[in-house]
């Protein structure tokens, strides 16, 4: 089997050793990004949820800061106090098979119909429904099987001014789970993933230039915050090509010539393409960066209306911490190259690691974008009761062509890994995402059953932003998104608003071959193909619940609170004059 390379048989041993562990350890740091409309809007209030985001028209309350600011001017008079709970629960499935026109890796690992050792996570259905998120000071927070957050929010506008003004908390971008599990694909994708963007101060005002069309502004102030943990291997000729020299040679002992040049067994026992090489793990911050959405809203009539509305792209300086674990058969091959003198001779011409280290931990810094969107719609009403809406959404994601992270020390793998074409040096890592510009359209329906009931539904058909040449797991195929929900306006003034939202992908099918990003059979693209010889079935699917409660803040509520404070006050005082007269009348005080 070893003898079938030509290319190894003209070369010396030693040479063809540096050559085959260089193309080895060229396994690192792809890095893994929530791509595409996979994170974006998702659930940001229930009346979003249940018309697909068909909102740009009609815009959905305080939510209108981010959807279109130029609805504030819809909200009514006087204060106005928001409160809500937000529930999602996400499935991504992932299982691979083995690829029957696939000859294997050194004619040695591949299907075992054809008598190879084969990937023993092949067949093997890999489920994730927990989620990971981030949450200042707290970290990153395992939330299982559902994720479930309050929000709040508050809006005022003064009676007769043309100026309405809101704010609240608002992620625009978020998504992220968690997989605990490591016997089945996931645990070389990631066992825990998250990427957000949470704008925590994001004041926005409204103006209202005539009776037909209004203006509007939102400022944020945000954080972005991503994190990885995972398993990465190397699938790759020249990797079973290490392990199949380890086997052949264990037992391999010419005395003084195997110790001075290649001591068994060769590559400290190799690695199998199928097994971990370490376990990877980035946190990257950026607390402050800020964004603004600017939006327009004309109304010349009842029967028809158009919104409009930019919201800047999110520029990130990112910051953190990494971790690199490295497995045994990694440690072993770095020892093997400093375990002998011409190994030794040989790694100091080619800068490469002797003395293997358990693992590595340091500072990492990188850019991180979120694209600038455009969304338009229209919104006609036939009938008093009946409102249709349309939504054309754009998203610049071309702005993100590639992440690059940089470490603050040299990093084991790297040195070894540009050997096999990595240019960055030992502390940088480059990895393409692919991304490119997308469009897609929404739409929505709202009828009033009565005067206090209304009925909404909506469909959202999500355009993917990769191609399947370069799709990952991270990525997501087309989506297509229901959504049911209703609003109820109650005596008090308040109102509620239910929206529920399920979305999914259906099967995709990534045959083996077809992606840089996933499963390629190409040289230079083992770091990023930890499923190369294998077909991968994938599927997402989510149940996304919304609900909330705005109310006015009326005058007699906000003349109760007053009171109470001044009652507390008056109790203050009267504590404070007692214990000044009792000690005015102590006889025995000097």
């Amino acid at each position: 089997m070893i003898t079938r390379g030509s290319d190894i048989q003209q070369q010396s041993p030693h040479k063809t050793s540096f050559r085959i562990g260089a193309a080895t350890l060229c396994l690192l740091l792809a890095p893994i990004l929530a791509h595409a409309a996979f994170n974006e809007q998702m659930i940001i209030d229930p009346i979003s949820v249940s018309l697909g985001n068909t909102v740009t028209a009609r815009p959905p309350g305080v939510a209108a800061l981010h959807f279109n600011p130029a609805g504030l001017t819809k909200l009514p008079e006087g204060k106005l106090k928001g409160s809500g709970l937000t529930v999602a629960q996400t499935v991504r499935k992932v299982t691979t098979y083995p690829d029957q026109n696939f000859g294997g890796f050194m004619n040695t690992f591949g299907p075992a119909e054809k008598g190879m050792r084969p990937d023993p996570l092949w067949g093997v259905e890999g489920t994730s429904t927990s989620v990971d998120l981030f949450i200042p000071i707290k970290g990153a927070i395992h939330f299982s099987p559902f994720l479930a957050l309050p929000t709040s929010t508050q809006a005022y506008t003064k009676p007769g001014s043309r100026w309405s003004f809101a704010r609240g908390v608002i992620s625009p971008f978020s998504g992220g789970f968690s997989h605990k599990q490591t016997n089945d694909p996931n645990m070389f994708f990631a066992r825990e993933l998250y990427s957000q963007r949470i704008n925590y101060l994001s004041p926005g005002a409204g103006y209202r230039v005539s009776d037909h069309f209004s203006v509007g502004l939102t400022v944020a102030a945000g954080m972005t915050n991503f994190g990885v943990k995972g398993f990465r291997r190397s699938p790759s000729h020249m990797t079973a090509l290490t392990k199949i020299l380890g086997e052949a040679t264990k037992n391999l002992n010419i005395p003084i010539i195997s110790q001075e040049t290649l001591p068994p067994p060769w590559f400290g026992g190799g690695i199998s393409p199928w097994e971990p090489v370490m376990e990877m793990q980035v946190r990257m911050n950026d607390w402050f960066s800020p964004s603004y959405n600017i939006g327009m809203l004309w109304e010349p009539n009842q029967y028809f209306s158009f919104g409009a509305v930019y919201q800047s792209e999110i520029r990130n300086e990112m910051t953190g911490q990494y971790i690199f674990s490295y497995t045994e058969p990694f440690k072993r091959m770095v020892d093997w190259y400093g375990s002998s003198p011409l190994l030794q001779t040989q790694s100091a011409i080619l800068d490469l690691p002797t003395q293997a280290v358990p693992y590595q931990k340091g500072t990492v810094v990188s850019e991180y974008s979120f694209p600038q969107r455009i969304q338009t719609g229209i919104m006609l009403s036939p009938t008093k009761k009946l409102r249709l809406l349309c939504d054309f959404h754009w998203a610049d994601w071309s702005v993100f062509p590639e992440i690059k992270l940089h470490f603050d020390q040299d990093i084991q793998a790297l040195r070894i890994a540009k050997l096999s074409g990595h240019t960055e040096g030992n502390r940088a890592v480059v990895s393409e995402t692919g991304l490119f510009d997308d469009f897609h359209w929404s739409y929505g329906l709202e009828y009033d059953l009565s005067p206090t009931f209304c009925l909404r539904l909506g469909y959202e058909d999500r355009q993917s932003s990769v191609h399947i040449q370069d799709f990952s797991l991270s990525s997501l195929p087309d989506i297509k998104k229901y959504g049911i929900g209703f609003g109820v306006k109650m005596k008090n003034g308040a109102t509620l608003d239910v929206g529920y939202s399920y979305a999914d992908t259906g099967d995709y099918w990534i045959p083996n071959d077809t992606s840089v990003n996933l499963n390629s059979l190409k040289f230079t693209k083992s770091s990023s193909s930890q499923y190369a010889g294998s077909n991968v079935k994938f599927r997402f699917f989510a149940h996304l619940f919304s609900f909330g409660i705005t109310k006015p803040v009326t005058v007699p509520e906000e003349t109760a609170v007053r009171e109470k404070q001044k009652f507390k006050k008056l109790k203050q005082n009267l504590k404070f004059t007692m214990e000044k007269l009792k000690a005015s009348l102590n006889p025995f005080k000097k």
